[in-house]
This record gives C-alpha cells, sequence and structure tokens, in this order.
C-alpha cells in the first residue's frame, strides 16, 4: 500500500514524458499513445517463426520456410519490424545503458503476451532470456534479454530460467552481419 502511495505521488511529481517525442505520456510508461500507434507493429507474423507474411497471404498463418521446414519451435511474439524508431530504441538500450528502454519493451511485451495466451489454458512453463557470452555481459554490464524478462516472469509469475542456456562461443555481434550470415554466426554458439 505504502509503496502505491509513492508511486502515486512520485508520479504526480514526476510525470512520464515519451522517450519519442517528449511530450508527457499520460500513462505507466515512458511513451505517449501517439507515438506508440505510431510504432511499426508485427501485425501480420509467421505464427512459428515471426517473420511478416505477404500481405496477399491472407488464409495461412505460416510462412513458406516454416510450412517446408518447420523449426523445432511451435510459436514466437515479436512486437516489431525491426526499424526506426525501434533499431534506434534497440541500440540505445544495449550499447548506451538506456536500461528504461527494457522496461518499456517489457511492457509491450507483456501486453502481446497476455493477449496471446488469454484464451488458452497453456501459458510458457519458464522464460529463458538469451545469455550473452561472459565477455560481453562483462563488456555491457547486463543483459537486455534478461532486463526485458525480469517484469515479465515476474508478472505473469512464470519462472525465469537462467541456468539451462549458456552462450558458449563468443561471437561477432549480429548487427555487424548482413541477414543472410546471422544464422551460422550462432551456430554451436549455445549450450542447453
Amino acid at each position: 500500500m505504502f509503496i502505491k502511495l509513492l508511486n502515486v505521488v512520485y508520479d504526480t511529481l514526476f510525470p512520464r514524458c515519451c522517450i519519442l517525442c517528449g511530450d508527457l505520456s499520460y500513462c505507466d510508461r515512458d511513451l505517449c499513445l501517439a507515438c506508440e500507434k505510431d510504432l511499426p507493429s508485427l501485425s501480420n507474423g509467421c505464427e512459428q517463426c515471426a517473420l511478416p507474411l505477404p500481405t496477399e497471404n491472407t488464409n495461412s498463418k505460416l510462412c513458406a520456410h516454416c510450412l517446408k521446414s518447420p523449426p523445432p519451435y511451435h510459436c514466437t511474439l515479436s512486437l516489431f519490424h525491426y526499424e526506426k524508431p525501434i533499431r534506434r530504441l534497440i541500440s540505445s538500450l544495449k550499447f548506451h545503458n538506456q536500461l528504461g528502454y527494457a522496461k518499456l519493451f517489457s511492457s509491450l511485451l507483456l501486453e502481446k503476451i497476455s493477449s496471446h495466451y488469454q484464451n488458452t489454458q497453456q501459458w510458457p512453463e519458464a522464460i529463458i532470456p538469451v545469455p550473452l557470452h561472459p565477455k560481453r555481459l562483462r563488456q555491457r554490464g547486463f543483459n537486455q534479454a534478461l532486463e526485458i524478462a525480469k517484469p515479465i516472469s515476474k508478472r505473469l509469475k512464470i519462472p525465469l530460467d537462467i541456468s539451462h542456456c549458456h552462450r558458449v562461443l563468443a561471437t561477432a555481434g549480429q548487427t555487424t552481419l548482413p541477414a543472410d550470415l546471422r544464422p551460422n554466426n550462432v551456430y554451436r554458439a549455445f549450450k542447453i
């Protein structure tokens, strides 16, 4: 009760501002409704891999690649196309210590997860954030995937598993490579 009261006082004295336009956000995150609406949402993605589906593909919920060679997982939830301003926000989070952006992404992803699983009994058994190699973790000081996952785990009461997946190879950063070389870059980089 006391913490909720402190949060109300804090939000009154220091109202949230939108990280994109600077206006007051008038909500519980640092993004105004207008800027949130303008984000490059991924609304028509493959249910299995989340890659965008062609606009003319209205019947199938799977892309041609997943139909031909199904991956070993059955569902991927993705929020956005990787374009402005998402690209800048992710880069700022990862390389400029803007940890507040992790809270924003967590809040948005929490809504998508809740919406996706609201009518099903099969919620995820655990959340496994993609681990960083120990060298990269020392350089950065935090794992952005873990920072995004923590509030989701807490809010949805889904265990956070950071002990069963490890990064064993220090590879080149994915952003330094063209898209077609990225899968090979992480080949055998993780150990379960």
